[in-house]
């Protein structure tokens, strides 16, 4: 059940409106075409308040009573690293008076509540560790750092400088403000892999515990394929000499190119599923490039994986193998060393005196973490970073210039969550390689032609709600996404990210 509420909940809409994969349904009547799926929805909107708000409101409540003011601030930091992610999703949502109140509160006051929360969590998580270096919190039930407190305190401040990002173009101030007690606090942001916030599959400790949502799409015949905006982004990045591409037409080749590495540990090369699930390896078919799927596309499934690219997976070891990076029991990075360099970077450029490296520095200390936690070899890495292209931007380039190739290479390290990538999709219209559904959507109208999703319709249930915001829809921009991604024509278009 959790598997499959995962995959309705985040994979078969955020995943696919992000461009990080392409729906293998077959129909046009889905999601992926902007086809609004109630069930899907409801388990988005729904799962957000039984599974974040309700045990965190028991939690409170528990910890105010016994004095337990850590025990508190570490749920919270947990609750606002949950539904960041829903108000992201839907706009105004139930949050600031949750329990006393059904209102639906506008965007900016829920992020100010986030800012405010996650600042006092991170005041009183910081006093515990400093009365107790030796500090463990909840050690017997933390499946991600292990009780170690400190690590919980640079989390929360890597996720506050993603949040003071995420309102960098509607409210300047506001992002600088908290992007200046993010990066000034004592305990830093995250430092290695070893504070990446990541969901460890029970089945790596428990015999039949749960197992990885992109192994198990995998099994379900190949339901995980590369899209094409990745396939852009793969082959892009690092041209050859002679390879020339724009906003309109990009390479597909390998050859011209030097292929981003992350895409040899994630995609298998088009193969018939068959070969792909042989033991004790899988029999891919090396004479194939890789090759994405567009959504909308109707000619995919299990019986076209010879001509798409299934994620790189193998079902018949839960050993991890870098060759074969899916497997039933590999982790899933909901927050990682890389994304906290890249989101350093981004905020070299736009406030230098905060930070004591450059944009550029930072930049490719990011992708050089990506490619660390891949466990891909230094000399492939060091390959394709000394050829990259977006390298010039830093060399005179534009503001503007320097913030895509920051945003495509964190957009490209954050794969797979969806629901950051989607995010800063609409934040700050990049990459380029961003495509709307192949033959038009199926939104009834709610988003025009050649535009992409802004966000998820609430669900049917809420229409009992009177406080429910009215007269939106998924064409509707969130209150920080400030342009469309896409001009009239459907074509993608140079924003304005420094207002």
């Amino acid at each position: 059940k959790l598997d499959s509420d995962y995959q309705i909940a985040q994979n078969l809409s955020h995943d696919l409106y992000s461009g990080y994969i392409a729906a293998t349904l077959g129909s046009t009547n889905h999601n992926g075409q902007y086809n609004f799926q109630e069930q899907w929805v409801n388990a988005t909107f729904d799962y957000a308040y039984t599974g974040i708000m309700a045990p965190w409101q028991s939690i409170h409540k528990i910890a105010t009573e016994q004095e337990l003011p850590e025990v508190d601030a570490l749920a919270t930091i947990v609750k606002v690293g949950g539904m960041h992610r829903i108000a992201d999703t839907f706009g105004p949502i139930p949050y600031v008076n949750y329990g006393s109140s059904s209102l639906y509160d506008a965007l900016d006051l829920v992020y100010n509540k986030f800012f405010e929360e996650l600042d006092n969590a991170i005041e009183v998580l910081s006093n515990y560790v400093n009365g107790n270096v030796d500090a463990k919190l909840m050690s017997d039930y933390d499946c991600v750092y292990g009780g170690d407190v400190e690590k919980w305190v640079k989390f929360a401040n890597t996720l506050r400088l993603r949040l003071a990002l995420r309102v960098s173009n509607v409210d300047p101030a506001l992002a600088q403000t908290q992007a200046k007690a993010a990066l000034t606090d004592p305990a830093g942001l995250m430092q290695s892999q070893d504070d990446n916030m990541k969901q460890t599959p029970k089945r790596q400790y428990i015999a039949g515990g749960n197992e990885n949502i992109y192994a198990l799409l995998f099994s379900w015949t190949g339901n995980a394929v590369l899209s094409k905006e990745m396939e852009r982004a793969y082959k892009n990045q690092a041209l050859k000499e002679g390879a020339a591409a724009d906003a309109v037409t990009f390479n597909e080749n390998s050859e011209n190119c030097y292929l981003d590495p992350r895409c040899e540990v994630l995609w298998f090369r088009p193969t018939p599923f068959d070969s792909l699930t042989t033991s004790p390896l899988p029999t891919e078919n090396l004479k194939r490039d890789f090759n994405g799927v567009m959504n909308g596309e109707t000619n995919v499934g299990g019986s076209y994986l010879n001509r798409y690219s299934a994620n790189r997976c193998i079902l018949s070891s839960d050993a991890m193998n870098k060759d074969y990076w899916w497997n039933l029991a590999r982790e899933i990075v909901w927050m990682g060393y890389a994304e906290s360099l890249f989101l350093k970077a981004e905020a070299a450029l736009r406030w230098p005196s905060l930070v004591d490296e450059t944009a550029e520095a930072l930049y490719l200390k990011g992708i050089k973490a990506s490619m660390d936690y891949y466990e891909i070899d230094a000399d492939k890495a060091n390959e394709y970073i000394s050829h990259l292209d977006g390298v010039k931007a830093f060399a005179g380039g534009s503001k503007e210039e320097q913030l895509e190739q920051i945003i495509t290479q964190k957009w490209i390290a954050v794969f797979p969550n969806g629901n950051e990538g989607w995010a800063e999709v609409r934040r700050t219209d990049y990459p380029r390689y961003l495509l709307a559904p192949v033959n038009g959507n199926n939104s009834n109208g709610e988003v025009a032609s050649g535009k992409l999703i802004k966000r998820i319709n609430y669900p049917n249930s809420e229409s009992r709600n009177p406080n429910k915001p009215g007269n939106v829809n998924q064409g509707s921009r969130v209150w920080w996404d400030v342009t469309d991604t896409m001009n009239d024509r459907g074509q993608w278009h140079t924003p304005n990210n420094f207002r």
